[in-house]
């Protein structure tokens, strides 16, 4: 990656880097990590409309609702609300649990390169200076 003298563009590039090295490994699951982040965090809560949802994970609506969409097709993410109304009550599917279960491994190696290319110290210091943004 060639670095710029722009701080938002460095970040931006190092965050699709992060994100393509995840991607690979979740890839054979037809997930990208955003996907798999956000079945992992439904997972945690329960059960949350789409606006829950959001807030939990630190997106815009439209964002998660964009990422939603291909899960409920899929059957990883159920909607529990009444036909007919506005705001979904969505729930990881026990199809979603299962995927998530099979996925962790890859997961954690994607997890493990990124901590080999970077060094635990390293990635330690950069998640400390991220907290303060």
């Amino acid at each position: 990656m060639t670095l710029t003298r722009c701080y938002c563009i460095n970040l931006r590039n190092a965050a699709a880097a992060v994100s393509d090295i995840y991607d690979s490994y979740l890839k054979p699951f037809g997930l990208t990590v955003r996907q798999y982040s956000l079945l992992t965090c439904l997972g945690q809560i329960g059960e949350a409309s789409t606006t829950y949802l959001a807030d939990y994970v630190s997106l815009d609506r439209t964002s998660v609702v964009r990422l939603i969409k291909p899960l409920l097709e899929r059957g990883l993410i159920e909607d529990l609300a009444e036909s007919g109304k506005r705001d979904r009550r969505l729930h990881l599917s026990e199809k979603g649990i299962d995927l998530l279960e099979q996925a962790k491994t890859e997961y954690k190696k994607a997890h493990h390169e990124i901590e080999n290319k970077l060094g635990k110290e390293n990635l330690t210091s950069i998640m400390n200076m991220l907290e303060v943004l």
